[in-house]
């Protein structure tokens, strides 16, 4: 009976943790749409976060440590897997929409399989080798407008882009999940990642960001808490009741929810080529998550 407790605790935890993250893309194209900058959004989403995960490391008094041996990984893993992530992905959401920003987002696994082969020597196996081939297979149905394969070619970049720097996080990540606990590696990664995009801060507009799109602002900040503090603190407090490959199996329904959720709010309809690339993509995500159980999925 204890056990089942245990489990019921940690997959309410994890649903919750799943839903907030999934809430991440209607929020963040909504603000685009009523016309905030996509690089504003990047750069507050990052600081705003840093300070919502700094608040949480005192007021729960998590102990956090740094190696100097590891700086490099460490820049590696926050610019390309936290700055250039944050970039890729809200001009993805600019252009594309949240339907087909965070589907292109998911397509991060493949690359993670790719990127591990070369850097940590890992195999590719018959199941991740099929994985590749549905993502690939998917990107391009998902990037057909209507029966036609016209592309917004600037959008695709930048989606594949968000893939791309999420593959290279998670291996990133993987590699230094050996030596640090899942609360260093959150803080410094948005420490090192938000340093790395503080200095176009500098350029906005913080006279018109203050008075006329003030609410927009506030919205932004609280898209950094909800991502970084809530979103973050219910999905690694999951992993106290939960084996990893359990909490994966929910936090991968991620891409799912979120198509749902844009097309509630904000009325985005994936056309019948698009859902047949979806459904390649997340068959995709699950098989690499089977095959691979120590597949770094923090958000970002």
């Amino acid at each position: 009976m204890e056990k089942n407790k245990t489990h019921f605790k940690g997959f309410a935890l994890v649903i919750l943790a799943t839903l907030i993250y999934s809430a991440q893309s209607v929020i963040a194209r909504s603000v685009l749409i009523a016309g905030f900058s996509p690089l504003v959004l990047s750069a507050m989403k990052l600081v705003s976060g840093f300070v919502t995960l700094s608040i949480m490391i005192i007021v729960l008094r998590k102990k956090i440590h740094f190696e100097k041996k590891d700086l490099l990984k460490w820049l590696i893993f926050a610019i390309f897997g936290g700055t250039f992530f944050a970039l890729t992905l809200s001009y993805s959401f600019n252009l594309l929409g949240a339907s087909q920003g965070v589907i292109y987002m998911y397509t991060a696994p493949a690359f993670t399989v790719i990127i591990a082969h070369f850097y940590l020597k890992e195999k590719i196996t018959r199941n991740k080798l099929i994985a590749v081939l549905l993502v690939l297979t998917g990107t391009v149905a998902v990037g057909a407008q209507g029966s036609s394969f016209e592309f917004n070619f600037i959008g695709f970049l930048f989606g594949i882009g968000s893939g791309i720097t999420y593959g290279i996080f998670s291996v990133m990540g993987k590699k230094l999940s050996a030596t640090y606990d899942s609360w260093s590696m959150n803080f410094f990664y948005i420490l090192f990642a938000s340093l790395a995009i503080s200095p176009v801060m500098f350029t906005f507009n913080w006279g018109q960001l203050l008075t006329t799109d003030l609410n927009l602002l506030l919205w932004v900040i609280f898209y950094g808490f909800m991502i970084y503090g809530l979103g973050n603190f219910f999905f690694l407090k999951s992993m106290n009741y939960l084996e990893a490959g359990e909490v994966m199996i929910f936090a991968n329904t991620e891409p799912i929810l979120a198509v749902i959720l844009a097309s509630i709010i904000l009325a985005e309809r994936l056309m019948p080529l698009q859902v047949v690339g979806f459904v390649f993509i997340v068959v995709a995500i699950f098989l690499i998550a089977k095959a691979d159980t120590k597949y770094v999925s923090l958000e970002g």
